[in-house]
C-alpha cells in the first residue's frame, strides 16, 4: 500500500523540498499518510459541498473514490494580506456618477465635468494561482452554481471552492472548464499548507471550509486527487468558462516590504508622493491628500483615480487591482499597466532610500497572486526582489532518499 502511494506521488514531491525536508521533523507523518490511502472504494456522487460533511459523519472514508462536478480553476482565494483594510477609495463608475448628479442637479453637490466621485469599495480577498511542482498541479473546483469569487448581491459571500491535485500531462486542458471528475479522497498534511498561505484567520477558514479545517481531529486538509490511474475528467457542454461567462472579476495582489521609510516620518506621506494615481496629483492642487483608514482597521489606503489601489502597514505595502479572468485583452491590458505601476514605485523607493537614507533600498516582494509572472518583477534592472522560502538549510529526508 505504501509503495503504491509512493509511486502515485513521487512527481510531486519530487520539487517539493520544503515539504520532504519538514516530514523528517515529524516523527510517523509518511507512516500516517500510507495509512490512509487505500484502493478506491464505493462510488459517491457528492457536491463538493457535502464532501466534509460526509467525512466528518463517516459516510465516506479517506481513499473513497468522488464523483462530483464544477469549474476547475487554477486561482482560490487562499491568502489573507497583512495590509488587508475593508475600504478601497476608487473612481465611481459613470453610471453612478450620472445618477449622483440627476439627484443633485442645480446644487452645490452636483459634480462639475471632470470632477470624480470616489465610492468605498470591498477590498475582495485577492486570489492565488499555484505552480505545479513537476508535473503535479494544483487547481481549486467551484461548484455549478459559481458566478465569481465574491457577490456582494449574494450578500456578500465568497466562493468555497475544494482542493484539486492533477496531472499537468493529462488534465491541464481542462483549467477554467465546467468538468466531471471522479477522484480520490486524499489526506493532504497540514504542512503542506504553506504551499497554499493558508491561516487561521475566521474568513479564510470560512472561504476554505470544503478543504481545510484546521480544528478537525484528523483530516485538517483534504483534496480530491486526479493522480490515480482510475480517476477520469470530462468536460461538459458548453464548458469553456471564458465563453460560457460575460465576465469575472479577477483580484490580483502584491505584497512587499518597503520598511526602510519607515526611519522617516509620516511614511504615508512618502508613499503618496511616489503614487501617479491620487486625488491630489489628479486635481493638480501640488498638496498631500491624507490616506484614509477604515475604522477598525490597521492598515490604510491611498484614494485612487484609476483600477490600482494602494494599502500600507507597518513597512509593508500592497497593490491591488480588479481584472477580468474571462477577458483575455483586459487581462493583459491591465497587468501591463499593473507591472508598470509596481515597477516605477520600487525605482522611485529605491531612489528615495540612496538620497535620504544613504543606501538605496530594494522592494522585498513577500507575496504575489501567479508566481508565474515574477520575471515580469525581478530582474536585472529591476528594483524589487522576491523573499525567498524558509527551511532551504534542512537536511533532505532520509526515508525519501533510500526509497
Amino acid at each position: 500500500m505504501f509503495t503504491d502511494w509512493i509511486k502515485e506521488y513521487t512527481p510531486f514531491f519530487s520539487n517539493i523540498g520544503t515539504f520532504l525536508k519538514i516530514l523528517k521533523y515529524v516523527p510517523g507523518l509518511a507512516g500516517k499518510i500510507s495509512s490512509s490511502m487505500s484502493d478506491f472504494e464505493e462510488d459517491n456522487d457528492l457536491n463538493i459541498n457535502e464532501v466534509y460533511e460526509k467525512l466528518e459523519e463517516g459516510g465516506i472514508n479517506i481513499g473513497s473514490n468522488i464523483y462530483t462536478s464544477g469549474y476547475l480553476l487554477p486561482y482560490g482565494q487562499v491568502f489573507m494580506p497583512y495590509t488587508y483594510t475593508n475600504g478601497l477609495f476608487s473612481p465611481a463608475s459613470q453610471k453612478e456618477v450620472d445618477d449622483f448628479n440627476k439627484k443633485h442637479k442645480g446644487t452645490i453637490h452636483e459634480l462639475p465635468k471632470g470632477e470624480i466621485l470616489f465610492q468605498k469599495k470591498e477590498f475582495i480577498i485577492p486570489t492565488k494561482k499555484l505552480n505545479p511542482h513537476n508535473n503535479i498541479g494544483c487547481a481549486f473546483l467551484y461548484d455549478e452554481k459559481f458566478d465569481g469569487f465574491y457577490s456582494e448581491e449574494k450578500k456578500k459571500l465568497y466562493a468555497k471552492p475544494m482542493l484539486v491535485l492533477y496531472d499537468t500531462s493529462r488534465h491541464t486542458q481542462y483549467l477554467n472548464h465546467r468538468i466531471e471528475i471522479k477522484g480520490k479522497l486524499c489526506i493532504v498534511p497540514t504542512e503542506i499548507a504553506k504551499n497554499l498561505e493558508l491561516t487561521y484567520n475566521d474568513t479564510m477558514r470560512d472561504i476554505c471550509k470544503n478543504f481545510y479545517r484546521p480544528f478537525s481531529e484528523s483530516n485538517n486538509l483534504i483534496c480530491i486527487s486526479l493522480l490515480h490511474e482510475k480517476s477520469k475528467v470530462k468536460c461538459k457542454n458548453g464548458s469553456d468558462i471564458r465563453e460560457c461567462m460575460s465576465d469575472i472579476e479577477l483580484p490580483i495582489f502584491m505584497e512587499a516590504k518597503i520598511d526602510q521609510i519607515m526611519r522617516k516620518e509620516i511614511p504615508e506621506k512618502i508613499i503618496e508622493s511616489f503614487l501617479p494615481n491620487t486625488y491630489g496629483k489628479y486635481l493638480g492642487i501640488g498638496e498631500y491628500m491624507p490616506a484614509l483608514q477604515t475604522e477598525g482597521n490597521k492598515a490604510i489606503t491611498f484614494p485612487s483615480t484609476n483600477n490600482i489601489n494602494v494599502a500600507y502597514r507597518n513597512g509593508n505595502i500592497g497593490f491591488y487591482m480588479n481584472t477580468s479572468l474571462t477577458n483575455q485583452e483586459k487581462y493583459a491590458r491591465d497587468l501591463e499597466q499593473y507591472v508598470r505601476y509596481i515597477n516605477n514605485f520600487a525605482i522611485d523607493y529605491k531612489n528615495f532610500c540612496k538620497k535620504e537614507l544613504g543606501k538605496a533600498g530594494k522592494m522585498e516582494i513577500t507575496f504575489i497572486s501567479d508566481d508565474t509572472k515574477r520575471n515580469l518583477f525581478a530582474g536585472k534592472y529591476s528594483a524589487c526582489v522576491f523573499e525567498e522560502e524558509g527551511f532551504k538549510d534542512l537536511p533532505e529526508a532520509d526515508w525519501m532518499l533510500n526509497r
